[in-house]
């Protein structure tokens, strides 16, 4: 799979290195006059093949099915596009992704594409506008466009195609072609990346978001790089760059709007966020959990956990994390020793229980802790607790599996 994207990506490349030998890196970004909505003919190429990648994403099974979330998403969306440009070539519109890594891109027609993994993190509005103005921008002042042409010389080629090929794997990043590849995982070179910031700031400050959550955006996926001590596989994962963001953020609005500092009347919307994106915490602690990113599933939960303190659902979630963490081989590199997985299984137990004082018929905490009874080899609590599953839920769908535990 991976030899394949490699080979399509190339094969892009070479289209576009023919058909822009000439082609200047000096284009105006899209208005409402007509003229400077006209595409030329490598532009055009491009825009055809990100429709295509477009609807392989559409079609992946990787698109969040939440009606809601989607049309809250581009209520914001909506409310940050200039005037002029609501009706037009560009066709705006956000879809969500299932994916826990942190990440939000836009092909060049305006199509763009946030992860939940994103939207767990952020905690407002103001923060959802700063990241979709910042691609509105992209679109808007053609840096896709700008980004290939550039890639005409030979030495921004070879670096970009060092990038775009490495930590590439499977899940959604093995379904990104070439334009997105660009987009999603390599970035844009820091002057492009500066404009989309501060025009972005402009289009937000207009709609009458607070910019000073802006730079928090970049602070929680700062902070998501420390918890995980790994570089996500996407262009801004990497620790330095995301603290030049930091600060080129802040220094943009202390630079331009100087009055933001004074004012406390600007949109945020933090209720109106939490209540949309709530259900969608718990979904992506689960994908991080599968990633292995316990950590970062920690910190997801608790969120939820903050916001509806009797759901048994939040303390479930908890003890799920410390049950499979404390399941995983011992990792030498953070010294973790037996008698830190020792202390996971019993927050996980505290927490399971905690779980069914809140609902005692709320069937998984059940199923949760009948594993560590039975894992610990403690067969008679093992037996009570998968009985007591299956009693409440008779239907589940993995009963033969657990039933297959209470014969052993």
């Amino acid at each position: 799979e991976i030899v394949m994207l490699i080979l399509r990506f190339l094969l892009l490349i070479a289209a576009i290195l023919t058909l822009t030998s000439c082609a200047t890196t000096n284009i105006k970004p899209f208005s409402s006059q007509e003229e400077n909505m006209l595409l030329e003919d490598d532009e055009n190429r491009l825009w055809k093949r990100a429709q295509e990648e477009e609807e392989r994403l559409d079609n992946s099974g990787y698109i969040y099915q939440d009606r809601e979330l989607e049309n809250y998403v581009n209520e914001v969306l909506n409310k940050i596009i200039p005037e002029n440009l609501k009706e037009g070539r560009l066709k705006f519109h956000v879809r969500v992704i299932n994916d826990p890594l942190l990440n939000a891109f836009t092909f060049p027609d305006g199509r763009m594409y946030i992860h939940t993994g994103m939207l767990a993190r952020i905690d407002n509005e103001a923060q959802l506008a700063i990241i979709l103005g910042h691609e509105v921008t992209h679109a808007i002042n053609r840096h896709l466009t700008k980004q290939y042409r550039d890639i005409l010389n030979k030495t921004a080629f070879l670096q970009t195609f060092g990038i775009t090929t490495a930590g590439l794997g499977g899940g959604i990043i093995g379904l990104l072609g070439g334009i997105a590849t660009i987009a999603a995982v390599n970035g844009y070179s820091k002057d492009l990346e500066r404009e989309a910031d501060k025009n972005g700031l402009k289009l937000i400050y207009d709609a009458g978001y607070d910019l000073n959550e802006s730079p928090k955006v970049f602070e929680a996926l700062k902070k998501n790089y420390e918890i995980e001590k790994a570089k996500e596989p996407f262009f801004f994962g990497s620790h330095p760059r995301l603290q030049e963001r930091i600060d080129g953020l802040n220094a943009l609005i202390k630079e331009d709007y100087p009055e933001q500092t004074m004012q406390d009347n600007r949109i945020k919307d933090t209720e109106k966020f939490l209540m949309i994106t709530r259900n969608l915490l718990l979904y992506n602690a689960m994908l991080d959990m599968k990633m292995g990113r316990f950590e970062t599933a920690k910190v997801t939960i608790d969120k939820y956990i903050r916001q509806k303190p009797d759901d048994p659902r939040g303390y479930y979630f908890m003890a799920e994390v410390y049950r499979q963490r404390s399941e995983q081989p011992l990792d030498k590199k953070s010294k973790e020793t037996a008698a830190d997985k020792l202390k996971d299984k019993e927050k996980a137990m505290g927490l399971y229980k905690e779980s069914i004082a809140l609902v005692p018929d709320y069937a998984e905490p059940h199923k949760g802790l009948g594993y560590i009874y039975y894992k610990s080899g403690d067969k008679e609590n093992a037996d009570t607790e998968f009985k007591k599953y299956i009693e409440i839920s008779p239907l589940a769908e993995d009963r033969l599996y657990i039933e297959q535990y209470i014969n052993n």
